[in-house]
């Protein structure tokens, strides 16, 4: 059985090589491991499409324009986030 499995696997090593051999390099579409490439790879029309939607994407509200502006945000959403905290202990004593 293990010398059946070492033939198979060397006749499908086989057929890759010839396989490989028959196409030149230059025709092939896909880069093999060990190929020298000239060029960076060719994108298909919907790649080049997702790419100009990501770029031409709104920035989100992180993106601020100076630094400033972002920590002050920031600093303004905990302030926020601890009133509500207390407002809600608050409550919740008094509930007692």
């Amino acid at each position: 059985m293990e010398e059946r499995a070492k033939a198979l696997k060397t006749a499908k090593a086989e057929a890759l090589q010839a396989k490989a051999s028959e196409v030149e390099p230059e025709q092939r579409t896909r880069v093999q491991f060990g190929d020298v490439v000239q060029r960076p790879p060719i994108f298909s029309r919907e790649a080049l499409k997702l790419g100009a939607r990501a770029k031409s994407a709104k920035p989100g509200m992180l993106a601020a324009k100076n630094l400033a502006d972002y920590a002050s945000k920031v600093q303004n959403a905990y302030e926020e986030v601890k009133r509500k905290r207390r407002e809600a202990s608050q409550a919740n004593t008094l509930g007692r």
